[in-house]
């Protein structure tokens, strides 16, 4: 017989399933919404934030975040 076990998890999405990295008032950062895929993403997602919170340019955020607002 084979064991089965299952582990319940908190996935969350944005309405356009991609995550959000940015600063949303002055001082005030967030890194969310992993749309399901934030385990495998998670070293780039938080080298994004980390950028952002000390002032590093990184132009492909800002591409990106064009195209997601």
């Amino acid at each position: 017989a084979h064991a089965i076990r299952t582990v319940a998890c908190t996935v969350t999405y944005t309405g356009h399933n991609r995550p959000y990295v940015d600063e949303v008032a002055p001082g005030m950062f967030v890194a969310l919404g992993g749309c399901g895929a934030a385990a495998k993403s998670s070293d780039a997602i938080g080298r994004l934030a980390a950028d952002l919170l000390r002032g590093v340019a990184d132009p492909l955020h800002d591409a990106c975040a064009a195209v997601v607002r």
